[in-house]
């Protein structure tokens, strides 16, 4: 589909980890949208940060005898997205306020306090990527 001499690109709006949610993917025309992935879904990013690929647990499951336990594993290897806010934290290396920062925009979109396993798991997630950022960021734009 050609648009004022350019090419429209067939995306997907929603990331590819919800490509499972119930539904089949239906793709769309239109701009491409990368949402941060430190704060609200919708907040459109502006860098990406480049990582080194990272051997990630994606899920336990109960066997079929009592206590038995089997952990599947997975590559994370793709770019991080940030927002302009979430960077500026990212690069002062605020981590305590990354965290901060996520968990109250949580609360403020869901109208209660993040559950204790909630809190956890996006501090983990957080270390995970201080871990797996090579500390280059990219401008989303193309600048340099």
């Amino acid at each position: 589909m050609l648009t004022g001499g350019g090419t429209a690109r067939q995306v997907f709006r929603h990331a590819e980890g919800e490509a499972t949610a119930g539904h089949e993917v239906e793709p769309v025309w239109g701009e491409i949208f990368y949402r941060c992935d430190f704060c609200e879904p919708d907040t459109p990013a502006v860098w990406s940060y480049q990582v080194i690929p990272v051997e990630t647990r994606i899920g336990i499951t109960a066997g079929l005898r009592p206590g038995e336990m089997f952990s599947s594993k997975g590559l994370n290897d793709t770019p991080w997205y940030a927002c302009p806010a979430c960077a500026e934290l990212i690069e002062a290396r605020q981590w305590r306020e990354l965290l901060k920062r996520s968990l109250s925009l949580y609360e403020e979109r869901k109208g209660h306090k993040a559950a204790t396993g909630l809190r956890i798991q996006t501090h983990e997630t957080h270390q995970q990527f201080v871990q797996m950022m090579t500390g280059l960021r990219l401008p989303l734009d193309g600048s340099q």
